[in-house]
């Protein structure tokens, strides 16, 4: 792993090879846990580069509108953590079987936030254009992590859901 970061540095321009782009990789490969340890470890916050950057110190606000199908990472990850222990419910609200949530239970995931990451990301093969912002929402709410999820989205990274 070390020498991978070490290329991947030296292959990429200086203002290129951020902390923030690597989160964002991490990420993108449902290693959210590795990508939060990471985050730990830096003394300012690291934005992901798909973050809109701050103004005056106060955070540009972005809309997202709810009948869209491109869900921003962001609130994944903000549904990742806030529904990892609602799991199975989630997935149901999502339309699996009771049978097909089955498949997600094996040892294959390293933790609950694994689990609940290709949950999502198998929903989104799944429906496609169907599996919007809208339905994921309300999933949440059925599941009791809906106002959360806004409110985070809105206070960490300027999100309004439109």
């Amino acid at each position: 792993t070390r020498f991978l970061l070490q290329r991947w540095y030296l292959m990429k321009p200086p203002n290129e090879a951020t902390i923030g782009r690597l989160i964002q990789a991490l990420n993108a490969i449902y290693r959210n846990d590795v990508g939060r340890v990471l985050q730990s470890y830096c003394e300012m916050p690291c934005r992901q580069e798909d973050t809109d950057t701050t103004l005056k110190g106060r955070q540009k606000t972005r809309t997202i509108e709810l009948d869209s199908s491109d869900i921003p990472r962001d609130v994944l990850d903000i549904v990742t953590d806030l529904a990892r222990d609602k799991w199975r419910q989630l997935g149901e609200e999502l339309g699996f079987s009771k049978t097909e949530m089955l498949e997600y239970k094996g040892s294959r995931f390293s933790s609950l936030l694994e689990r609940v990451s290709y949950v999502i990301f198998d929903w989104q093969r799944k429906d496609g254009d169907d599996a919007t912002v809208h339905r994921l929402l309300v999933a949440c709410d059925r599941v009791g992590v809906g106002k959360e999820v806004r409110k985070r989205a809105r206070q960490e990274h300027g999100l309004l859901f439109v």
